[in-house]
């Protein structure tokens, strides 16, 4: 699929995690599009998408909107996700399975 824009959310990012938690990076997306993560750690991690969208409120339709969960994505010390995204708020959860604290570095881009 070739979409036309890229826009680069997070760059490089480190984060500090405590052990087995989360950080999280939140947005709002306009369009329908997908999110590349790419994190490098020194410990066990995964990457956890989620979001909610809500149509707008012109649409006379019964349908309030839904969520979506993409579920823990293991990418070990290093890796790449991508997963599709609808227009409202994103949430990315970038974890730590480690039983001691940790650090990675996050780059997150919305392609739409």
């Amino acid at each position: 699929m070739h979409l036309e824009n890229e826009t680069t959310l997070v760059s490089n990012q480190t984060v500090s995690e405590p052990p087995s938690s989360a950080y999280d990076f939140n947005f709002n997306i306009q369009c329908a599009g997908y999110i590349e993560v790419i994190v490098s750690s020194p410990s066990n991690t995964y990457v956890e998408i989620s979001g909610t969208y809500s149509p707008p409120s012109s649409w006379h339709s019964p349908n309030r909107g839904w969520t979506y969960d993409s579920g823990k994505i293991q990418v070990g010390r290093g890796g790449i996700v991508f997963f599709p995204v609808a227009p409202g708020t994103v949430m990315v959860a970038i974890g730590n399975n480690a039983n001691s604290s940790t650090t990675a570095t996050v780059t997150i881009v919305y392609y739409s």
